[in-house]
Order: C-alpha cells, then sequence, then structure tokens
C-alpha cells in the first residue's frame, strides 16, 4: 500500500482527468475495490410476470455497465458474487440457463478482446489491439468506447469451479489466459463460491504444509492464510467497499475473511434495476466515511 493510499484510509485519490458525475469528490478517495452481492434477480423478474431467467438476462446487462463505470472512473477491481455453492439447490433447469449464460457471456467477452475497430477520423479511442486473426469493423463512438473498456479488463473466476459444466470450465480457462496481461480492471466473477470453504481450504492447506515439514505452526500468520485465499490473484484482495442489492441486510457467505474492514452498502433495489445514480450514491456514501481500520 502506498503512502497516498494510506492518508486516504486504504484507497487512493481520484486521477484529476477523470470526470466524475455530480456529488462525488475527486480529491476524495474512491474505493480500488467493490464487491458487489448481485441480489434480487428472480424477484425482478416475478414481479413482472417473467421466468427467472429472465432477470439473469437483465442482470448481466447491469453488471456490464456497472464495470465499465468503475473503468471510466478509475476503480480497479470488483468481485461479483455471481453464484453461490448454496444456490446448487436451485431449480435444475434455472442452473442449467444461467451456466450456459455465464458462458455465452464469457464467450462474448472474449471475442471483444479479439476485435480490432477501425476507428473513424476525429475518433477519441483509436483503438490498437494485440491479438491476432483480428475482425475489421467500422466503430460508433459509444461502440468504440465500450470496446476500449473491455479491451482493458482482465477476467478471473474464484470457487469450486471443478463443479461446474465442463464447457463453462473451458470458457473460463480461454477468458482468463487471453485477459491475464490486462492491466486496466480486474474483474473476479464468484462461482460455486463459498467464503467459509475458501477459508476451509486454506486452512487445510497450511496443515499439509506443516505436516509436509514445509512450514512450522508458529510460522502460521494472517499474511500466510492470505496467501492461500483464492483471492491472492488479485492487488487489491480486499474490498473498499461491498454493495449488496435486494434489501437484505447480511453478507450471505461472501469474501468472509477480505470484508473484515470493507465499508459495506445495502441498496433496496434490485439488481437489474440498479443505476448510475445508484452506484453514484454508494460511492457518495463510502467517500463520506472515516476509515480508521480500528485505531
Amino acid at each position: 500500500m502506498t503512502g497516498k493510499e494510506l492518508e486516504n484510509g486504504g484507497a487512493a485519490p481520484v486521477e484529476k482527468a477523470v470526470k466524475l458525475p455530480a456529488g462525488l469528490h475527486p480529491d476524495q478517495p474512491l474505493p480500488e475495490h467493490v464487491a458487489f452481492i448481485m441480489d434480487g434477480n428472480r424477484r425482478w423478474a416475478r414481479q413482472r410476470g417473467l421466468p427467472p431467467e429472465m432477470g439473469y438476462v437483465t442482470a448481466v446487462r447491469t453488471l456490464s455497465a456497472i464495470i465499465e463505470l468503475c473503468v471510466e472512473w478509475k476503480i480497479k477491481a470488483a468481485t461479483c458474487y455471481t453464484f453461490s455453492t448454496e444456490n446448487w439447490g436451485r431449480p435444475g433447469e434455472e442452473i442449467d440457463f444461467l451456466m450456459k449464460l455465464i458462458e455465452k457471456t464469457l464467450a462474448e467477452k472474449v471475442e471483444t478482446y479479439m476485435r480490432q475497430v477501425i476507428p473513424k477520423p476525429n475518433c477519441a479511442f483509436p483503438c490498437c489491439f494485440l491479438f491476432c486473426t483480428p475482425i475489421h469493423m467500422l466503430c460508433t463512438s459509444k461502440f468504440c468506447l465500450q470496446l476500449h473498456i473491455w479491451k482493458g479488463v482482465r477476467t478471473s473466476v474464484i470457487g469450486d469451479t471443478t463443479q461446474l459444466p465442463q464447457s463453462l470450465q473451458d470458457a473460463i480457462k480461454s477468458t482468463e489466459e487471453i485477459t491475464k496481461n490486462n492491466t486496466n480492471f480486474h474483474m473476479v466473477l464468484a462461482i460455486s463460491y463459498s467464503g467459509q470453504e475458501e477459508i476451509t481450504d486454506a486452512c487445510r492447506s497450511l496443515c499439509e504444509k506443516v505436516k509436509a515439514g514445509l512450514i512450522e505452526p508458529k510460522d502460521v500468520t494472517k499474511s500466510l492464510i492470505e496467501q492461500q485465499l483464492q483471492t491472492n490473484i488479485m492487488k487489491f484482495p480486499n474490498p473498499d467497499l461491498l454493495v449488496r442489492t435486494g434489501g437484505d441486510i447480511r453478507i450471505s457467505n461472501f469474501l468472509l475473511w477480505q470484508t473484515a474492514y470493507s465499508e459495506l452498502y445495502f441498496e433496496e433495489k434490485l439488481w437489474p434495476d440498479l443505476t448510475e445514480e445508484d452506484f453514484t450514491k454508494a460511492l457518495i456514501s463510502f467517500q463520506q466515511r472515516k476509515r480508521r481500520f480500528g485505531k
């Protein structure tokens, strides 16, 4: 953590060039890492007389829009509670649809990473791309902006991926490999994830190291435990801010270790209804808080 981050309670100051919406102050820190519990997708669909699958489809659109805002406002990472281990108890056809939707969404993002745009004259985003076999296409300003944003996004998955369909496992591996060198933003999807299981697995791993004589029990520290957690892939593994939609006030087995000092924000709106204004309110609330970390 840098000196500037320490001065701002663990978050970095907003870059001066970033254009923020009204209410957010460039001289006040924004979170480096935001965690999202994207609750209320099925309720959103039921309220409209739609099948639950339509709630998930709309939820993906909302997530894409929120991630684009995070990138635009120079937030560095987001971890999104996509599917918990408890969610395996839901109806099989609903689970099958969601797994296929996640796979389809990852495939579409990979296609985006591999596209090459031919900018229009005076386009503000003269994108140049790194991958072979590009698909050439003329940009529109909005499309080119979105493409420019997603080109810098690294995507990773945490959770027990061995429980996922093989085709989804393959899509995850492909996406992680293709985006591993992107540095603008890190999007982490928690799929088949349990915070309790993550901590249990970390403890089990350390027990095995002790048994093998690689470390002594006295060597086990907070830092060593954190190295065993799945979020060790992140530059900023601990969320500064956790946002939960849907009205419930709990964290539901999500990032139990990592959220020890996260600021919590609970939004009544269901996830598919979340807007830029709603997300801005959460960030304004974050900027207004004094983060003391027990000191």
